[in-house]
């Protein structure tokens, strides 16, 4: 990638790309003289961390990365990548995400930068413009102070340091990579005995190479950024997409979750074994992300069932109930005016009704409504998920003994025989149809989710969902 354009003009003077001007002690301000060509070196170390850059996918390794690099290519003690955050209204800031150092763990830099000139981070990004400084102690034609307290309070002598903004193709601050101390021994750490010696001032070269990678940087950073945002958004369509299901059947909220964590759990489990069959089955983390998707998106195909057998709670439907009460009515009042016709006919017919002739038909259909409400209460019972013992549903059969007529229609029956069938059910609500239909939202599930086009790393999301009663983890051992 080529960092400085040439610029042909009389005084063969140019300027930095991605830089609004050059901060450099003992240079020009502004202006920085035709840089040294790169060595063959210079240029397989950056090609190297420009593969390397690229090929990086997790955005926390990728800093680490790139902050190491950083340092590695300009053979520095200690290096910084502060990101430039504006989460927070009306104050952006510059944010520490990570460090690399020769001399171990240490805990140099602070946690936030402000976004002004009274840092060497905040200057870098205000200005755009990279800082290179041989003796911060004797930088005194800045607007930056450096904290001599950091000296002794962090146990860490600051020296020299080149610092560099990382912009994005919109020519917007990413943020500022920092280069603290330049040796003149690779792998000797700097101390306070031994800096004033090991310690030398960063070149024009340096600043070139650091430019370089600060600009595969930044690419890099926008890619990742840009990659975790689109399988953040894609995550998060799948788990709207759980919830929307889960919503249509409220006693199973949250079981994709649960499912998808158990299955996790499982794999991590594996992974401890050091004995027995699965001692050496191991997952790598873009598989365990396949299973916890499939895991998330197992039951999806109950969008292609019905949501009335799928939140069926009871043997018969809420309306079936209700309408075999309104047949027992319509039964009663048919009764009720069989006894009245029975009167008028028998008075008709000149015959005297004596009291007990009366009182022996109201009895009869009484009897019968007695009969008719007690199997009702059997229904209702036996409605719940519960098995009927046989004499019950010998009560039960009498509604389907019992027959009314609409004016001018025929006979109809109080309680089907498919009414029957489903109270005898003996195991939960479902009918042997019902429970195909949802044991069908396997089959959905599957072909719902082949219509996704899948990058490679989540190509068996399907097949996985699919075997969906079977231990997702075992399945992606197969497919394994």
């Amino acid at each position: 990638m080529e960092t400085f354009k040439k610029d042909f003009s009389p005084n063969r003077l140019k300027k930095t790309p991605g830089a609004k001007k050059t901060d450099a002690i003992g240079e020009p301000h502004g202006l920085v003289i035709d840089s040294p060509v790169l060595n063959e070196k210079d240029l397989a170390q950056l090609n190297d961390i420009g593969t390397a850059l690229t090929s990086e996918k997790n955005f926390d390794h990728l800093l680490r990365l790139i902050v190491k690099k950083a340092r590695n290519i300009l053979v520095a003690d200690a290096a910084c990548l502060y990101l430039f955050d504006s989460s927070e209204k009306d104050r952006a800031r510059l944010k520490f995400t990570c460090a690399s150092y020769d001399c171990g763990e240490l805990n140099l830099f602070e946690s936030y930068a402000a976004y002004n000139s009274k840092t060497i981070t905040g200057h870098v990004a205000l200005t755009q413009a990279p800082v290179r400084i041989a003796n911060i102690h004797q930088a005194s034609n800045h607007p930056f102070r450096f904290k001599h307290e950091l000296d002794t309070g962090c146990f860490y002598p600051f020296q020299s340091v080149l610092a560099y903004p990382l912009m994005n193709r919109k020519a917007e601050l990413i943020g500022v990579l920092e280069i603290w101390n330049k040796k003149k021994q690779r792998k000797v750490p700097i101390t306070f005995d031994n800096f004033e010696e090991l310690v030398i001032a960063f070149t024009q070269t340096d600043e070139s190479i650091l430019g370089s990678v600060a600009s595969q940087a930044a690419i890099a950073i926008q890619n990742t950024s840009l990659h975790k945002n689109i399988s953040d958004l894609f995550e998060g369509f799948i788990k709207a997409s759980v919830t929307a299901i889960e919503a249509r059947d409220p006693t199973t909220y949250g079981h994709s979750e649960r499912v998808a964590k158990l299955s996790l759990s499982l794999c991590h489990e594996l992974h401890q074994l050091d004995h027995g069959t699965y001692r050496n089955v191991h997952f790598s983390d873009q598989q365990l992300k396949e299973i916890e998707y499939a895991a998330l998106l197992h039951d999806f195909g109950k969008i292609g069932v019905r949501e009335s057998v799928l939140t069926k709670a009871r043997k018969l439907f809420d309306a079936e109930v209700t309408h075999i009460r309104d047949r027992i009515d319509l039964w009663k009042q048919s009764k009720i005016i069989s006894f009245q016709q029975k009167k008028i006919a028998h008075i008709l017919q000149g015959n005297a009704i004596k009291p007990e002739l009366l009182q022996q038909w109201e009895n009869e259909y009484l009897q019968e409504f007695k009969l008719a409400e007690r199997s009702y209460a059997v229904l209702l019972e036996y409605n719940e998920p519960s098995q009927i013992p046989v004499d019950d549903l010998n009560i039960l059969e009498f509604l389907s003994q019992l027959y009314f007529a609409r004016p001018g229609k025929p006979e109809e029956i109080v309680l089907s025989k498919e009414h029957i069938q489903k109270i005898s059910i003996q195991h939960g609500s479902l009918t042997q149809a019902e429970r195909k239909a949802i044991e069908s939202h396997v089959t959905y599930t599957y072909h719902f989710l082949k219509q996704i086009p899948w990058v490679p790393d989540l190509q068996n999301v399907p097949e996985i969902a699919h075997a969906h009663h079977e231990s997702l983890m075992v399945v992606a051992i197969r497919k394994d």
